[in-house]
């Protein structure tokens, strides 16, 4: 593969280029610091380009945290953030990346943001990204969401766009991408419930995707040996972000470790979020 790696900062300007090779199915890591074309301070996102098909992985450092998130292949004019939080339950927060993946022209979005039973909090409108830029929202000092806001947001676009969470939980910083697919079923395959002596815990959240009609849903907790523990019912208002936190859910046994499938009769995602020792 012979490709290029084209980083942008948060204005879309191009900052800097780097071309390389790679051999059939092996993998490359870079140092985003190490690249003496950056300057120091410098943030923004990057496209990379390819004559043969590449996957990447993004891993940011922030303090002593390290968390990771895959590429995006395409853009859409509608992308789904079901897991976000403005000062909930004291210490959880959360950022929100919005990248425009159109090389030529302005994206300009809307942000709504719904609460966990459906209500639309507020709107964020006339959002705008240069070509390629991307923009990065800070909810604490987002005013259109009130202090203990816990939720999901729909991104509204003309142009198609990608999207990030980084979520913080106290002193923990972990991400996730923003969900562009939608369906009926979606598949959850790492969660737990004390498992392993207890320092392995999972929280579940689920969103209804539909804006008029409730979702009726069904949890299925399947063992890691595949056999199903349990099944769980619930309803969600349209857009709601309901979340299940593994270790008060008496469904499952204490030291469950599996997976999930969840069923509805209107369009979901989901976004896990496991939690291991501190």
């Amino acid at each position: 593969a012979t490709y290029s790696i084209k980083f942008y900062d948060i204005n879309g300007t191009l900052s800097c280029t780097i071309n390389d090779t790679l051999a059939k199915l092996a993998s490359k890591n870079y140092s985003v610091t190490g690249q003496t074309c950056l300057t120091t301070g410098w943030v923004g996102g990057a496209v990379i380009e390819s004559d043969i098909n590449l996957v990447a992985v993004g891993r940011p450092l922030v303090g002593t945290q390290q968390m990771t998130y895959n590429n995006f292949v395409s853009g859409s004019t509608s992308v789904y953030v079901p897991m976000l939080f403005k000062k909930a339950w004291g210490t959880y927060n959360a950022a929100l990346y919005i990248q425009n993946v159109d090389p030529t022209n302005t994206a300009t979005f809307s942000l709504k943001f719904y609460d966990k039973l459906g209500n639309l909090t507020c709107t964020m409108t006339g959002q705008q990204r240069s070509p390629l830029a991307a923009k990065g929202y800070w909810l604490p000092t987002e005013t259109c969401v009130p202090d203990g806001w816990a939720g999901g947001v729909l991104i509204e676009s003309d142009i198609p766009v990608v999207a990030l969470a980084r979520i913080h939980a106290g002193s923990e910083i972990t991400s996730y991408s923003g969900i562009i697919q939608t369906a009926n079923t979606t598949y959850v395959p790492m969660l737990f419930k004390d498992a392993f002596g207890g320092g392995y815990k999972g929280a579940l959240y689920i969103q209804n995707v539909d804006s008029v009609n409730t979702a009726h849903i069904t949890i299925d907790y399947y063992s890691s040996s595949g056999s199903l523990t349990c099944s769980m019912t619930n309803t969600l208002a349209p857009m709601a972000s309901w979340g299940y936190w593994m270790s008060t859910e008496g469904c499952m046994p204490t030291g469950w470790a599996g997976s999930a499938v969840v069923t509805s009769d209107t369009n979901i995602v989901a976004i896990s979020r496991p939690h291991i020792g501190a």
